[in-house]
């Protein structure tokens, strides 16, 4: 038998105060007979409220992520607790709203671990804390009644995400001689080497296109530049991870 209130305010429980449906204790009944004394006091809800992120710091750009919390039974390990998601009176979800902010109640006290569900990435699945793993997932604790304010989870972001991760764009140029000038690039993406194309542009003309190497790196020799002070924009045309980016960079070509 559960019990349960329209309001957030309280936590659903079984009966004999079980909290979850892994540790609820069977009613007996006859027909024809009414069994009494099946009562229960439900406890004040715990709630949960965060937002969600992406690896810049912003809100992110899609709107079909929901949060799901899951709690550990006493009698079960994590990875039993993964039936959960067929048991909604186990589990609390609620779909992440456009600002990134999400709000979860009426959690009965117990440790959660937080899932996140992007529909539109394949459905794809990560945790609070950071992991990508169920067995990783960051634990919190909470107790009947309590609010817990202020989570912030990053999205992850690349290949089968919800969203490409930020790029940068390091560049150096050394003029020489005979209108002959050279560039070293390097693009990063989320802290690490990205592969694809380089476009190098003097002014709105593109110049040359060059891949990069594993390391995300590439050298870049240009010849017959008209003399003077020019403006390159190095443009990294992005990749299945990563975002597009660039750079300016101003060069005095010499005779």
């Amino acid at each position: 038998v559960r019990f349960s209130s329209s309001e957030d305010k309280f936590a659903p429980e079984y009966w004999k105060n079980s909290p979850d449906v892994l540790e609820f204790e069977y009613v007996k009944v006859i027909n024809g007979y009414t069994k009494s004394g099946i009562d229960a006091a439900l406890e004040p809800g715990a709630s949960i409220t965060g937002d969600l992120k992406d690896s810049a710091g912003r809100n992110p750009v899609t709107d079909d992520v929901e949060v799901w919390a899951l709690r550990l039974s006493t009698n079960s390990s994590w990875v039993e607790g993964q039936r959960y998601l067929a048991h909604h009176d186990a589990i609390r979800h609620a779909k992440v709203d456009p600002d990134g902010t999400y709000r979860l109640a009426g959690l009965p006290e117990g440790t959660y671990r937080l899932s996140f569900s992007v529909k539109s990435a394949q459905q794809t699945t990560f945790y609070h804390g950071g992991a990508t793993e169920w067995g990783l997932a960051e634990r919190l604790s909470l107790k009947a009644g309590q609010h817990l304010a202020g989570l912030t989870t990053t999205l992850p972001c690349g290949e089968s995400q919800a969203v490409l991760c930020e790029s940068t764009v390091a560049v150096k140029a050394k003029p020489k001689k005979k209108r002959q000038v050279s560039f070293s690039l390097a693009v990063k993406s989320d802290k690490s080497a990205v592969g694809g194309k380089v476009a190098i542009y003097r002014g709105k003309k593109k110049v040359k296109t060059v891949r990069l190497n594993e390391k995300g790196k590439a050298t870049v020799k240009l010849v017959r530049q008209p003399r003077g002070k020019h403006k390159y924009s190095i443009r990294y045309l992005g990749s299945k991870t990563a975002k597009p980016a660039a750079k300016k960079i101003s060069v005095r070509i010499k005779k």
